[in-house]
């Protein structure tokens, strides 16, 4: 904000209005002559505001606060690495440059509350400073696809998905992708599986009715602290099974192809350490397969073999992996892509032989 920073030069690093980064001073050149340029002058020429100022604070904690007063659950911080102060030139001497950074999203998740959601997208460097405070972190460019660079980079993350922070891979344009079902619901299961969080370039108004469908059934996003881990990470380049345990007998496996050009076998040991890429699985155990969106039966199989399956290009596939009972027993659902695990909730066998559940 121009007259901000004329007004309160205190306020800025350095307590500069303008704080040149290292170029020389040239306040009537062409970094100045139209607001457009504003963002590339902000935070690559000159150093912006100073997140240790006590006075600079004081207007901030204002500001969230109105903004809280008047309903606002959240905000999204593009290109924060402007404020990434490491020449120094702040109020408190004793501060660090992380600590200051990381006040930058503290503010507004302390005042705007711990259900607020805080977005951070920092593409210059990769940090952890702010684990706590955001709701979620960019981890892409600008960029409306999802490939398996983009699949596997979320996915080593597992960890931390969905128990410190969700992850941004920007906005989706499923509408380009409409030609191929296959590419349409791999970038929802992905999403759902890698990320925890989907963002649409389309309205709804713009999808197909299947396109539409499917993306109903991946929703609503569980809230658990857990995400599936990629089983194959030590023996593949590019992951290309995740496997999310329900419980012990109940396993949602996600086969993944990132190649859209060709089909391509995908495989692994129900059994054996997980280290080496299986599924560690009880090998005297059998179990019921299940595959969502192909709305397909696989078998039964016993746990210690071999699952195979051969992807079409760039198709994704999520399978229920469920023990065998002595009776009766659910193996799928068709409402939601974890088949069961939010659309049943509850589910018990009785003395009476019948099933009982909430839904």
């Amino acid at each position: 904000s121009e007259d901000y920073v004329k007004k309160f030069p205190g306020h800025m690093l350095f307590n500069k209005q303008y704080a040149w980064k290292g170029q020389p001073v040239d306040t009537e050149g062409e970094i100045f002559t139209t607001w457009q340029k504003t963002w590339t002058r902000n935070g690559r020429v000159v150093w912006g505001y100073d997140f240790t100022d006590p006075d600079f604070l004081t207007h901030m904690r204002d500001v969230y606060t109105n903004l809280k007063n008047g309903g606002v659950k959240g905000l999204m911080f593009d290109y924060p690495a402007s404020g990434w102060a490491r020449a120094g030139g702040m109020e408190d001497d004793y501060s660090t440059t992380a600590a200051a950074y990381r006040t930058i999203f503290r503010l507004p998740h302390e005042i705007l509350g711990p259900e607020s959601y805080v977005h951070e997208r920092n593409m210059e460097r990769g940090t952890d400073v702010t684990l706590g405070v955001v709701a979620s972190m960019r981890t892409e460019n600008d960029t409306d696809s999802m490939d398996g660079v983009t699949v596997t980079r979320c996915g080593l993350r597992w960890y931390k998905n969905r128990v410190l922070v969700n992850f941004d891979t920007d906005s989706k344009n499923l509408l380009e992708l409409e030609a191929n079902r296959d590419h349409v619901r791999s970038v929802l299961t992905m999403s759902y599986v890698t990320t925890g969080r989907l963002l649409l370039a389309n309205s709804f108004s713009q999808f197909s009715k299947d396109t539409f469908y499917d993306l109903t059934r991946t929703f609503p996003y569980h809230t658990t602290a857990k995400s599936a881990r990629p089983v194959d990470a030590f023996v593949s380049d590019m992951p290309m099974v995740y496997d999310y345990e329900v419980t012990p007998k109940w396993h949602q496996v996600t086969f993944y192809n990132p190649d859209k050009k060709n089909p391509k076998l995908i495989g692994i040991h129900l059994s054996g350490a997980q280290v080496d890429g299986a599924l560690g699985l009880d090998p005297d155990q059998a179990y019921f397969l299940y595959d969502f969106w192909n709305n397909r039966f696989i078998g039964k199989k016993q746990g210690n073999t071999r699952l195979e399956q051969k992807l079409r290009p760039g198709e994704a596939r999520m399978i229920s992996v469920r023990a065998c009972l002595d009776r009766p027993q659910v193996i799928s659902t068709d409402r939601h892509l974890m088949q069961g695990y939010l659309d049943m909730r509850n589910v018990t066998w009785d003395d009476k032989k019948t099933y009982s559940k909430r839904c």
